[in-house]
């Protein structure tokens, strides 16, 4: 590859173009990545890519993201309107669930045997808990996946302005010729992934009523809660959908550790963007 080097034994070659900037992934027009960085001013060379503890890293990003804002005040007013509105969705869905409770709680017909008709009656009387479970797990799931959409603009300048604070860069503000479109190109990338996400958790809802098909739910909502927290910055870099997929999939470990905590607390999203944010400018994998 051009402008690769050979890297020391035991480690794992970069494998991105060196046209995008390893530290902030700052893509210039012209093709080819000058140095120093016009975005942050770096001038080191990529450091080889390195087994990381990606869950470790994922799970830690949120609270990264409050201690982050809290040292900067001036995040907390790009925070406060998207985790109200976070909030409200939460309660809307939540309250539908509910509405319809009864009617997606299965009910056991019987009578059986007299001597096993005990387990039908403890089948029956469980199975509205259970079933509730999953409606608020689904609300906290539906939370996270709608809240990308309406929030996009949010968490895109959300995002903007944390990598400013944390390259010390004076804030240029957005002109009005580019808000527009980056507010459109924000709102695609967020359809394009809700898309996507629903019709894969939409059968796996079904299948969870299933002993197999519950944990894989739950497990494939927290991997999509933090691929909708980190895609929002590798939108703004210009990455392509399939691009932003296949980083995904490669640090699938770190996705799934960003998504655990925003997927019980979505409201607290906004302080995973910023922490997805932070985790994408200090990963070395910049492809």
């Amino acid at each position: 590859m051009p402008g690769s080097s050979r890297a020391p034994a035991g480690t794992v070659q970069h494998r991105h173009p060196t046209r995008r900037c390893w530290r902030c992934g700052f893509l210039p027009d012209e093709g080819v990545h000058p140095v120093p960085c016009p975005r942050c001013g770096n001038e080191a060379a990529a450091p080889p890519l390195k087994s990381l503890p990606g869950f470790t890293v994922g799970l830690r990003a949120p609270l990264r993201g409050f201690w982050f804002v809290v040292r900067n005040p001036r995040l907390w007013s790009w925070i406060v309107v998207p985790v109200l509105l976070n909030i409200a969705l939460l309660a809307m869905f939540i309250t539908i669930g509910i509405s319809y409770l009864d009617v997606i709680s299965p009910e056991i017909d019987g009578p059986w045997w007299a001597w096993v008709d005990w387990a039908r009656t403890a089948i029956n009387a469980v199975t509205p808990y259970l079933v509730g479970m999953l409606v608020v797990l689904a609300s906290l799931l539906a939370t996270v996946l709608f809240a990308g959409l309406v929030n996009a603009p949010f968490y895109d300048l959300l995002s903007e302005k944390t990598e400013n604070v944390y390259f010390g860069i004076d804030d240029p503000g957005r002109p009005w010729r580019l808000f527009v479109p980056d507010m459109i190109r924000s709102l695609l990338a967020a359809v394009t992934l809700l898309v996507r996400q629903v019709t894969i958790l939409s059968i796996l809802f079904v299948l969870s009523f299933t002993a197999i098909g519950a944990p894989i739910f739950v497990a494939a909502g927290m991997f999509f809660t933090g691929l909708a927290m980190v895609d929002i910055t590798l939108g703004r870099k210009l990455y392509t959908g399939s691009q932003r997929a296949e980083w995904g999939r490669v640090h699938w470990d770190l996705v799934l550790g960003l998504g655990v905590m925003v997927n019980f607390l979505p409201f607290i999203a906004p302080l995973g963007i910023v922490g997805a944010t932070l985790t994408y400018l200090d990963h070395p994998d910049k492809r």
